[in-house]
């Protein structure tokens, strides 16, 4: 018995010493090929391609480890090793399947295009966005089929010329979930797909934070599921979330102050950034001694722009903390606009400023604030301070708002606001002339500090530069008044002002309307269209004004907030624009889409000179291009002009532009009396003496009085038909009565100065133009250095003299067959 029992105590411990055995080996398998040992900051295999596969079903890896990963990647996934590089020489090479990347890292966005079927790499590059903009990668993207992988690392700086149409590809063309957040020197590494919708979990972020000279070092390691459509959610973090380095708050005795306050009131201490000595202190943002925003700490992260907590007053809780980078996105301007919009009735919305808030900060954003209680943030100006506290339901002005002024150190000073707040804010009475004074201070201090300025900064110093009402409630709707207008400025920021100036002056503009390009980024610039709450973008220096034209039409059909506008009013440098500019656009824009011969609608004339151009109600079609002001069609400049730039434009303009065949037999809607005039430049320079002839003399409208009329004849059908019927009704000048003016160049033809006339003259072609030039010279039309007659339709030349219509009609023209048989042509003069 005692034996029996012996060995049954043995049959068990040997069956408790199996199991143990065989659990610990499950315990290993378990940890040996699931978790990854690796502790450093890198995404494991396991973050990268979580496996959906049964339990039962094998899960089978490949043989080795690749790119330097700790572990193999399960069959049918790809190791991956890209390192953003945060320094000029610190990024890693990048590695996709066990294959390096054999380009040299350098500055910018270093690029791999992998096949989704094989993981191969198909090609590889560099695009330095610090030293060139951003048109290469856009072409590169767009170029990419759909299905097409990009592995990015971003080194050293590739967000300064990082355009807001190539942030838009990568984002809604290839998944980024965070590329709105790169900013200067900050690293990126990215993994995305072209047109294929996918989670976004392939991708870190690491901002550069204030005082940073780089931001660290963004990586993905471990293994890759293509396609990304299915692709797994990573393990070790939340969907979408941004790992981002922070650094530790410092203390502070006191934070939040000691503010007591009564029941039915809320503890606000806010305080916008400022400089001490050589420090830049952070914005802050308390309520109820709680710190919401305090320099990196909190439970908002303090940031250069607008930082914004939304407090409910009610459950005494916040609702959202937040900074918007007003100085360098569009993209946070928008949202900032969104959010502001979004506020409920009873919600607090306080607001501060660290650093620059000023250059991205758009009209609907600051119309927000203005809903919200703010009365002085059309006041801002260039790095000024400003702290805010408004609410939901106001109705009216917020009693708690301070601006600071500029110091000699060129930042805001410190605003600071700690008040018991009633949880329904007492709006104040408005004061009218607040604006206006503190637009007047603006101009005052920058007429201060920069003397160049002349008239502008020696007469009406308290008028504010606000636009002019409209003139005519009828045409508030009309898409003229809401199509953009850009500005190109050459390096005299003078002569920049002169025509913001202008532009001001049209009545019924809308500021939000008007875009500024300026090269480079420059404080002055900045100020001056400040003063005028027109937009600001800027373009590399550009060696010929040409080539800033050229910049100018790019990045203008890359502005997102105009993304949607399929025409654009071009101003050149130096061009005073009529105060009726838009008048004659709200009567003309539509032909562009009514008639496709048509190239654009100009707002120049070339025989607008006083004596061959006299109403402004008249227009003409014409095969001259003259592009001082004119309206670039979307559709156009994607067909024609977005790789062709130089062909199209890369003569002075007041030579033509679109010469040759590129027009392709279209024509140029013009008036008779130009709406623009052109300022000529101080000293010498090429050409100077056939460019002043051009522009002497010139005519154009000083009012608003006139608006073109029938504009729709302008349809080519129509324009043919009427200029056939002005033809026959005209009254023929015989070779007679310009016998004189072909001799001496004065013309002196009879007429009753009530009457309007339409007069026609009938010549001979010959080989050399020479009677042709002979007219011009007779009647004072502007010939092209001496040789050419340039601004004709159909080999017809028109104009008016003191209202009345003239036409010069060649024998080679379809016209001439209406010469009446008793009229004499007339000949050339020897």
């Amino acid at each position: 018995m005692i034996s029996t029992m012996k060995v049954i105590r043995l049959k068990n411990r040997t069956q408790n010493i199996i199991l143990v055995v065989i659990f610990l080996c499950s315990v290993y398998y378990f940890y040996k090929h699931i978790f990854d040992e690796s502790t450093d900051n890198k995404l494991s295999s396991a973050e990268l391609s979580k496996n959906n596969l049964p339990i039962e079903e094998k899960i089978e890896y490949e043989n080795e480890a690749k790119c330097g990963n700790a572990k193999p990647c399960v069959k049918g996934h790809y190791a991956v090793s890209i390192t953003s590089g945060s320094g000029k020489s610190s990024a890693s090479p990048m590695c996709f399947n066990g294959v390096l990347a054999s380009h040299d890292i350098s500055r910018g966005m270093n690029v791999l295009v992998i096949d989704e079927l094989n993981g191969n790499i198909i090609s590889e590059d560099v695009f330095d966005l610090w030293g060139q903009d951003s048109n290469n990668f856009i072409q590169f993207l767009d170029g990419l089929a759909t299905g097409q992988v990009i592995v990015v690392a971003t080194v050293d700086e590739a967000s300064k010329q990082l355009s807001e149409h190539a942030r838009e590809i990568l984002r809604d063309g290839f998944g980024s979930r965070h590329i709105e957040l790169l900013n200067y020197r900050g690293t990126w590494a990215f993994i995305g797909q072209k047109n294929v919708e996918h989670e976004g979990y392939y991708e870190k972020i690491n901002p550069r934070i204030d005082k940073q000279y780089w931001a660290e070092p963004s990586i993905i390691r471990g293994c890759v599921k293509l396609p990304l459509s299915e692709a797994t959610e990573l393990e070790e973090q939340e969907k979408g979330e941004v790992i981002v380095v922070k650094k530790e708050p410092e203390e502070e005795v006191n934070m939040c102050g000691k503010l007591k306050c009564e029941s039915g009131t809320i503890a606000v201490h806010v305080r916008s950034s400022y400089v001490k000595g050589k420090t830049k202190i952070f914005p802050m943002i308390c309520v109820n001694g709680q710190p919401l925003i305090y320099k990196d700490g909190g439970t908002g992260t303090a940031g250069r722009g607008l930082n914004v907590v939304v407090f409910d007053p009610k459950e005494k809780k916040p609702v959202k903390t937040v900074y918007y980078d007003t100085y360098d996105s569009d993209t946070d301007d928008r949202i900032a606009a969104s959010l502001f919009h979004s506020i409920k009735k009873e919600h607090f919305v306080i607001v501060t400023t660290h650093d620059e808030v000023t250059r991205k900060l758009g009209f609907e954003t600051m119309g927000e604030l203005r809903n919200l209680g703010s009365q002085h943030i059309n006041s801002l100006g260039f790095r000024s301070s400003w702290a805010f506290i408004g609410q939901g339901n106001i109705n009216g002005n917020s009693p708690y708002e301070l601006v600071g002024e500029v110091d000699d150190d060129g930042w805001g000073t410190k605003v600071e606001i700690e008040e018991c707040v009633p949880t329904v804010i007492k709006k104040e009475a408005s004061d009218t002339n607040t604006d206006t004074s503190q637009t007047s201070k603006k101009k005052i201090n920058f007429c201060k500090k920069y003397d160049s300025y002349g008239e502008f900064c020696n007469e009406k110093m308290d008028v504010p530069l606000l636009p002019v009402a409209l003139d005519d409630a009828s045409l508030k709707s009309n898409p003229a008044y809401s199509t953009p207008i850009i500005i190109v400025s050459g390096p005299d920021l003078p002569e920049l002002q002169k025509t913001m100036d202008s532009v001001l002056q049209i009545p019924g503009l809308n500021n939000k309307m008007v875009v500024v390009v300026v090269e480079e980024t420059f404080e002055e610039s900045t100020l001056l269209v400040q003063l005028y709450n027109f937009r600001l973008e800027h373009v590399k220096t550009a060696t010929t004004f040409a080539g800033m034209m050229h910049k100018t039409m790019r990045l203008t059909m890359a502005l997102t907030y105009f993304k949607d506008k399929t025409n654009f009013i071009m101003i050149e440098d130096r061009i005073d624009v009529s105060p009726d500019l838009l008048r004659y656009y709200s009567q003309t824009l539509h032909l562009l889409q009514e008639d496709s011969s048509l190239f654009t609608v100009s707002a120049w004339n070339e025989f607008g000179i006083s004596s061959t151009s006299s109403d402004p109600s008249l227009l003409y079609r014409t095969e001259l291009f003259i592009g001082y002001v004119w309206v670039l069609q979307r559709s156009i400049w994607d067909k024609e002009i977005r790789d062709k730039e130089g062909p199209c434009c890369n003569r002075p303009t007041w030579q033509g532009w679109f010469l040759d065949n590129l027009m392709k037999g279209r024509e140029v809607v013009a008036p008779d009396v130009s709406r623009a005039s052109k300022r000529l430049q101080d000293g010498y320079y090429v050409d100077k003496k056939a460019i002043e002839a051009y522009h002497h003399d010139r005519l154009e409208t000083t009012d608003c009085e006139h608006e073109p009329k029938f504009a729709l004849k302008m349809v080519k059908a129509a324009y043919e038909e009427e200029l056939k019927d002005s033809i026959k009704m005209s009254l023929p000048v015989d070779e007679d009565d310009l016998e004189g003016c072909m001799k001496t160049g004065a013309i002196l033809l009879e007429k009753d100065d009530e009457s309007k006339n339409v007069y026609s003259v009938f010549y001979e072609y010959d080989s050399k133009d020479s009677t042709l030039l002979q007219l011009c010279k007779c009647f004072n039309l502007y010939v092209h250095k001496g040789n050419t007659v340039r601004n004709i339709h159909n080999g017809l030349v028109r104009f008016t003299m003191d209202m009345d219509i003239y036409f010069l009609i060649g024998s080679k023209t379809e016209y001439y067959e209406l010469k009446p048989n008793n009229v004499v042509a007339v000949k050339a003069r020897s």
